[in-house]
C-alpha cells in the first residue's frame, strides 16, 4: 500500500516539475534578444522642444502639451522596442511617432524615417511617478 502511494507521489512530483520546467523555458523565449530602447534606457520622464513637451510614464501613459493644448492618453512600443506611438494625439500635432534615444525623442514620419523639419525633444526631467 505504501509503495503504491509513494509511486503515485513520485509521478505527481515529476509531472509538476515538468510543468514548471516548460513554463520556465517558455518564459525565456519571450525575452528580446539584445538591448532595446525600452529595456536598456531610462526613458520615463519629460522631453521638450520649442512649442511641445511630452511626459512618458512607465505605465505607458503620457501627457503631451502642444502650445496651449494638453493631451493625456497612452502610448505603445513597436515590436522591436525602439519607437513609440502616442495614441489619441490631435492630427495637428507635428508627429505622433518617436524613436526613443538616450535622453531624446526623435520625431518620425509614418514611414519610420526621421522628420527633417521637426525638432528633437530633449529630456528635461526624470519621471514624476
Amino acid at each position: 500500500m505504501f509503495e503504491l502511494l509513494y509511486i503515485q507521489a513520485m509521478r505527481r512530483g515529476i509531472f509538476h516539475l515538468s510543468i514548471v520546467l516548460m513554463m520556465t523555458l517558455a518564459g525565456c523565449a519571450t525575452v528580446p534578444a539584445g538591448d532595446t530602447s525600452r529595456n536598456a534606457l531610462d526613458w520615463p520622464g519629460t522631453y521638450a522642444a520649442e512649442g511641445m513637451s511630452v511626459t512618458l510614464r512607465e505605465n505607458l501613459s503620457y501627457r503631451a502639451r502642444i502650445g496651449s493644448v494638453e493631451v493625456r492618453s497612452t502610448f505603445r512600443w513597436d515590436s522591436k522596442g525602439r519607437t513609440i506611438l502616442l495614441q489619441n494625439l490631435n492630427a495637428a500635432a507635428p508627429c505622433k511617432k518617436f524613436k526613443v534615444g538616450e535622453n531624446v525623442l526623435i520625431p518620425l514620419k509614418n514611414s519610420g524615417k526621421p522628420h527633417k523639419d521637426a525638432e528633437h525633444l530633449l529630456k528635461i526631467s526624470e519621471s514624476d511617478q
